[in-house]
């Protein structure tokens, strides 16, 4: 896998104030080197076919050559960081209510794959740890 899936941002405080990025590979880059250069992220993953902001989706994305996904992370009442675009879980699963009022054991146990078809019943809200 390349591109830089689960970003960490380090700031550098130097002179010229660079940014430096972990990048998947476990390889620093310092943002300044990647200047010129175009890079493609898949939004919540590839989400035009997969549902958004699951494995599946950010799997799909990589596979099918993005440098990387743009992700939503939310924290559930319990501290938990999860990945969801919205602040319920309403459109996306088959739940109700806002996830800063929602325990993780709560959700991890919704479905986030049926709403957009049959093919992806069971697919689960993934911790940003995932």
């Amino acid at each position: 896998m390349h591109g830089y899936f689960g970003i960490r941002v380090f700031k550098n405080y130097q002179a010229d104030q660079s940014i430096v990025i972990e990048r998947s590979d476990g390889l620093l880059q310092n943002v300044k080197s990647m200047e010129n250069q175009l890079f493609i992220f898949a939004h919540r993953g590839f989400s035009s076919i997969y549902p958004e902001n699951t494995l599946v989706s950010f799997n799909a994305a990589v596979n099918s050559g993005a440098d990387g996904v743009e992700l939503d992370v939310r924290q559930s009442v319990d501290g938990k960081l999860l990945v969801m675009h919205d602040g319920d879980v309403d459109r996306t699963t088959n739940g109700t209510g806002l996830v800063r009022e929602l325990t993780w054991e709560y959700m991890s146990n919704l479905d986030a794959g049926s709403w957009m078809s049959d093919e992806f019943k069971g697919e689960h809200i993934p911790l940003l740890a995932e």
